[in-house]
């Protein structure tokens, strides 16, 4: 992903290294519009950057959210997911 490529290229060892992620809960990979196909990789997307140190937070936009997959990606990064 996109994001932590450029997370990763201006890390800052130290220093606040954090990716915000603003998503409906339903990955896609942009070239093909179906929310299946992109779980897995921003998962493992996250789960590099945590090893990294490169923290990420998510924010959940719409009334529509899949909450599984947001509470699927706080996992991988160690944090707990929630709706406000």
């Amino acid at each position: 992903m996109l994001a932590y490529q450029i997370a990763q290229q201006n890390y800052v060892p130290g220093g606040i290294n954090r990716v915000i992620l603003a998503t409906d809960g339903e990955p896609d990979r942009c070239e093909e519009l179906n929310p299946q196909r992109g779980q897995d990789e921003a998962i493992a997307a996250v789960e590099r950057a945590f090893g990294n140190d490169i923290r990420t937070f998510v924010i959940s936009v719409g009334s529509d959210v899949s909450t599984a997959h947001l509470q699927a990606v706080a996992n991988a990064g160690l944090g707990v997911g929630g709706i406000a």
